[in-house]
C-alpha cells in the first residue's frame, strides 16, 4: 500500500517547507469488526530529516475509510 501523493510538511524548528516522495512512508494495516462491519486503518509513517537545520521530523498519517456495506435486495415502490 502506498500514498496516492506525495506530502508536503514544514518543519517545526526552523519552518522549512519540505516536499516528501510518497514512496518515503511504510504501511501499517489493522482491521476491526464493527457493526457496519469490517473496517480497515491504515497508518503511514516516515522520518525524515530536515535539510537546513537537520532537525529529525517523524510524520504519521492516519487513514479510516468507511466500510464498504451490503444493502441486499431491497426495492423501493
Amino acid at each position: 500500500m502506498q500514498l496516492d501523493n506525495d506530502v508536503f510538511s514544514s518543519c517545526g524548528n526552523c519552518n522549512n517547507k519540505m516536499k516528501i516522495a510518497n514512496d518515503n512512508f511504510e504501511c501499517e494495516t489493522d482491521s476491526y469488526e464493527r457493526n457496519m462491519g469490517s473496517e480497515i486503518s491504515y497508518s503511514f509513517y516516515s522520518t525524515i530529516e530536515c535539510p537546513e537545520c537537520f532537525n529529525e521530523i517523524d510524520l504519521k498519517i492516519n487513514d479510516e475509510p468507511l466500510p464498504l456495506v451490503s444493502i441486499g435486495e431491497n426495492k423501493l415502490n
